[in-house]
């Protein structure tokens, strides 16, 4: 789900779980008002346009347009064929579809975020080939650019121009990504996770990614989005979380500079079990950021930066998912606290005045 940045109105994706025929993707969304109850559109699917599609869909990512109405959905498939389409807000409409990749070796190594200034769209995934080299392309407001790797090879997948770290010879498995979201900012902070368990970063300063560095090459699970990233929305500077298999089955986290530099690091102490999961969200009113995470005893806890130096004490909120191998929670912060009544600081069993 994302909501259209100016007019309010929210846009709900979803797959139909059968395979896309002609002329579709096998993706279905509606739009609600933004107003009241909410009212919403007819379930309707998504034209596949130019791509060609044969198969459901397996991974739904989306991004709103700081700037518009505009969002961009991204979305890997069972056959592992991967396309992007432009939905716009004043139409009500899909277009400018185009297909990324024809194979891969992942479904969830696709993401996209916004440039906060310009109002570019920026979509990363890898290839199928030299599987381990990340690649992207720009959306202008207008057309696509052209399919860029972050990090130059050869044919043979070996990396050329030695201007960056070396990437680990490991297949991305997962790719998380987010934009600093201050108006005068183009950064966005990209954290992967290989299936060779390594989890590296890169940092997109506005016209190149750089900064590739690696954080550790033992995270217990790759198989799990135990990775997650983003910025503190009034300086600029950004957080990248995950899990290490040495690290005590705690979570490791390290706070960035506005050009990508590491300036802290830590643990987020847990020590329970280790961690499968990991979401990060930005208050857009602060600097704070809380984190959720799940470990491998299906518990879910909480922490809370206080946009300087600390985090909050950990707290369990559920002791049984019933899964440790999704997601299965959501923080999502209130844009508009003032006319929202506060909640407890913990549930609750007796009933509200």
């Amino acid at each position: 789900v994302q909501y259209e940045s100016q007019s309010g109105k929210s846009l709900i994706v979803w797959s139909d779980g059968i395979d896309a025929t002609s002329g579709t993707t096998g993706i279905i969304y509606s739009v609600g008002t933004g107003l009241g109850d909410n009212q919403w559109s007819e379930p309707t699917n998504i034209p596949s346009g130019s791509v060609a599609l044969t198969k459901k869909a397996w991974q739904v990512r989306m991004a709103s347009n700081p700037n518009t109405n505009e969002i961009i959905l991204v979305s890997s498939n069972e056959d592992k064929k991967a396309f992007a389409a432009v939905w716009n807000g004043a139409t009500e409409s899909w277009g400018s579809q185009i297909e990324l990749r024809s194979d891969s070796n992942y479904f969830t190594d696709i993401n996209v975020a916004y440039e906060s200034q310009t109002g570019r769209g920026m979509v990363v995934f890898s290839q199928k080939t030299c599987e381990r080299y990340i690649q992207y392309v720009i959306w202008d407001g207008s057309s696509w650019g052209s399919i860029t790797p972050i990090t130059s090879y050869n044919n043979a997948c070996q990396m050329t121009g030695g201007s960056k770290p070396p990437i680990p010879d490991s297949p991305v498995r997962w790719a998380r990504i987010a934009s600093d979201p201050r108006s005068s900012s183009n950064s966005i902070l990209m954290v992967v996770l290989t299936n060779g368990n390594d989890v590296w970063t890169s940092f997109w300063d506005g016209s190149d990614w750089t900064q590739e560095i690696l954080h550790t090459a033992t995270s217990k699970y790759s198989d799990r989005p135990s990775i997650s990233v983003a910025f503190e929305s009034l300086s600029g500077r950004s957080i990248v979380a995950y899990g290490d298999a040495n690290s005590n089955k705690n979570v490791d986290y390290k706070i960035l500079t506005t050009a990508g530099a590491e300036e802290l690091s830590g643990t987020i102490s847990h020590g329970v079990d280790d961690v499968t999961s990991i979401r990060l969200s930005s208050d857009p009113m602060s600097n704070q950021v809380m984190i959720m995470f799940e470990d491998n005893s299906k518990n879910v806890l909480s922490s809370l930066w206080d946009g300087g130096t600390q985090w909050s004490s950990v707290m369990t909120l559920v002791d049984d998912t019933d899964t440790n191998t999704g997601q299965p929670f959501l923080f999502l912060w209130d844009a508009d606290p003032e006319s929202t009544p506060q909640p407890s600081t913990a549930p609750s069993d007796s009933p509200s005045d």
